[in-house]
């Protein structure tokens, strides 16, 4: 996906009406991410350096994301093996299975990964800045 189809996806609330919707987009966006060709740079925090931000390139009017936590969200290596290991967990909970620590964190940082993915978006792109 270019970054206009996942702009163009993100501000459509019908794209988003299942968990597994906001897995999909989580890795569109994280594999685009990671490529060095779509984004301009990594930005590393100076005095907190697990976070970090992404910034877009000319297309995006060189836009920066808000921060994010390194160590909480998933790269697009990982992010759908721990995604679908989530659902699984997600699963148990409705069965009222105690997961364990590991579960818990996948747990945690599966929902900050798709969260975040969908707060990256460099609004509006079509508009040159004022």
């Amino acid at each position: 996906m270019t970054l206009k189809q996942l702009v163009a996806f993100v501000g459509n609330k019908e794209n988003f009406t299942s968990i597994q919707n906001y897995i999909d987009f989580a890795l569109s966006f994280l594999e685009f991410v990671s490529d060095d060709n779509n984004i301009q740079a990594e930005i590393v925090a100076r005095k907190e350096t697990k976070y970090r931000f992404y910034q877009f390139k000319e297309d995006a009017h060189f836009r920066v994301t808000r921060p994010f936590n390194s160590e909480l969200l998933y790269s697009a290596d990982n992010v759908e093996e721990n995604t679908t290991k989530f659902l699984e967990y997600m699963n148990q909970l409705r069965e009222r299975k105690k997961g364990s620590k590991e579960d818990r964190e996948r747990i945690n940082r599966a929902i900050y990964t798709l969260q975040q993915c969908i707060g990256f978006e460099p609004y509006p792109i079509c508009r040159a800045p004022r």
